[in-house]
């Protein structure tokens, strides 16, 4: 009775065939599973290496110990989770294909329907394919941020993924439409219209669109930097696709469009190599000879011995003029590093030397004064 059954025919196919079918897609979808498990717990494994492998080479380095090692931390972190969304999307997503081909494939159908089986079968599969290059190109975009040495660029690099997804699927979505015998001239018409109704429509909108690729391709500044429009100093805090949120000094958030931005002149404080250093200070027109001639290697000797930041380059320092009240000397000197606070430090620490020395010779340093004289004042 059992072996009549699984020999009876149903649209060219016996019931044992199509068990035998169901049975091949439960095995892929078993097998898909247990390897779910297995990758798993290798990726667990594979993150606890990663994660003390980045500690270790924390410790290695002499500064910035803490932040190297949340810096490699979130590398590891960022590479696992690639290779797990490649497993995820693409391999597995493959195996169950080659799976699920044999069983449709081991059956027969009739001359209209092995057509139509086909056209769904290679839908399918190419579903499967731009799924897959849509991961490729978010993996790229995310490779592109950290090729930068900037892990939290790629915050501002989703915007412009989301929008590459979308423009894949539509695109995707289309062919397939038209590969399974659907007239799409109508959709494609469409799209075409509401494209240029768009494109008139927000005009506004895509400058600010282009606007932001310009920051992000250009990068006239990243996510973290410290810059200057019109005056104010602001750290850039997000980078969007209409604005860009600044951060003042003051705390309040400026929220500037795309467009002015990459229109306008800016200075981006986080690329300067070198901090330039100029100062002025004056004494009195009773200071000595020697003194004024003293004065330019006494102040180069004080910065050469500049102890709070290491590097620390005197340029000159000059009798520069003879003021209203005071003789006039310029200084210039470089401190390598970008930190405003480390600048101030090395300036505090000349002045307080400056002002020690000036005292230990009897220099005095010049105010604001004015001489009065009066004629017959003798006869008085």
């Amino acid at each position: 009775m059992e072996t009549s059954i699984l020999h009876r025919v149903y649209f060219n196919n016996t019931v044992g065939d199509y068990l035998y079918s169901a049975a091949v897609v439960l095995a892929g979808i078993l097998l898909i599973r247990l390897l779910g498990i297995i990758v798993s717990k290798l990726f667990i494994r594979a993150e606890r290496k990663a994660l003390e492998a980045s500690k270790e080479q924390a410790k290695s380095l002499n500064r910035f110990k803490s932040w190297s090692g949340m810096h490699f931390a979130k590398l590891s972190k960022m590479r696992m989770e690639t290779r797990k969304r490649l497993m995820r999307q693409v391999v597995f997503p493959l195996i169950f294909m080659a799976f699920l081909a044999h069983a449709v494939f081991s059956l027969s159908y009739g001359e209209e329907m092995i057509v139509q089986v086909h056209k769904f079968f290679f839908a399918l599969l190419f579903i499967i394919v731009l799924r897959a290059a849509i991961s490729a190109g978010e993996m790229s975009f995310l490779r592109f941020s950290r090729k930068e040495s900037r892990i939290e660029a790629s915050k501002a690099i989703k915007p412009l993924i989301s929008i590459f997804k979308i423009i894949i699927w539509i695109l995707g979505i289309i062919f397939i439409l038209g590969n399974l015998g659907f007239d799409i001239t109508t959709a494609i018409a469409g799209l075409g219209i509401s494209g240029i109704a768009i494109a008139i429509a927000a005009q506004g909108i895509l400058g600010d669109l282009f606007g932001y690729f310009v920051i992000l391709f250009d990068k006239p500044f990243v996510i973290g930097d410290l810059v200057s429009i019109d005056q104010t100093m602001a750290w850039v805090e997000k980078i969007g696709l209409k604005t860009t949120h600044l951060r003042t000094l003051q705390g309040e958030l400026m929220i500037v469009s795309n467009t002015s931005l990459s229109s306008t002149s800016l200075s981006n404080f986080n690329q300067m190599q070198h901090r330039r250093i100029v100062f002025t200070l004056g004494v009195t027109y009773d200071t000595t000879e020697e003194h004024v001639e003293m004065i330019p290697s006494l102040i180069r000797g004080i910065i050469e011995t500049v102890s709070v930041v290491d590097g620390v380059m005197f340029d000159r320092c000059h009798f520069k003029e003879f003021g209203d009240f005071s003789l006039n000397f310029e200084t210039v000197y470089y401190v390598p590093l970008s930190d405003y606070k480390a600048a101030l430090d090395v300036q505090q620490e000349v002045n307080q030397k400056v002002f020690r020395a000036f005292n230990e010779r009897a220099i005095e340093f010049a105010f604001p004064s004015q001489t009065v004289y009066v004629e017959g004042a003798s006869a008085l």
